[in-house]
């Protein structure tokens, strides 16, 4: 099973599987048989349990043995992105609306703050720049193709 060819089926297999409010956000193929490795990772609107992964997990092995692939050539492993992870979709975005995120922007420079909101093109971003003991605030109107990288970061209010 060449890399190429499973990724495709499993796209496939994955569009049937998940229901509405889930997406798939990546998915890596390594090695080759008998010792392949398979990452999907899978978000959702409101996020993903570990029984989401679960089930996924054991459907997409279903359809992969319907279609002729045998569940000894290779390992599947499902999981949500967390939060060292990238959001790579608008749609991720959209579920992290009053998170705090980190942004690196095309430039190499580094914005951190709070999505405000997330529309087609852009999003709205309050940035807060620690300054001695004061935090300054600046609400933003961020373009998606002025962004490289966006990651969540860990808040402890």
């Amino acid at each position: 099973m060449r890399p190429v060819e499973i990724e495709k089926d499993i796209a496939n297999a994955i569009s049937e599987i998940l229901d509405e409010s889930q997406f798939m956000v990546g998915l890596v193929v390594k090695g080759t048989q008998p010792n392949q490795k398979i990452e999907l990772l899978i978000d959702g609107d409101d996020g993903v349990t570990i029984d989401n992964c679960g089930n996924v997990s054991r459907s997409l092995y279903r359809k992969l043995d319907e279609i002729g692939y045998s569940a000894e050539a290779f390992a599947l492993e499902v999981s949500s992105p967390g939060i060292g992870h990238p959001l790579v979709s608008k749609r991720q975005f959209r579920s992290k609306v009053g998170r705090k995120l980190k942004l690196t922007m095309n430039d190499a420079s580094e914005i951190v703050g709070e999505l405000l909101s997330v529309d087609d093109q852009q999003i709205g971003f309050n940035s807060f720049i620690k300054k001695g003991n004061k935090v300054q605030y600046n609400e933003l109107t961020v373009p998606f193709d002025a962004i490289a990288k966006a990651q969540e970061q860990i808040s402890f209010k």
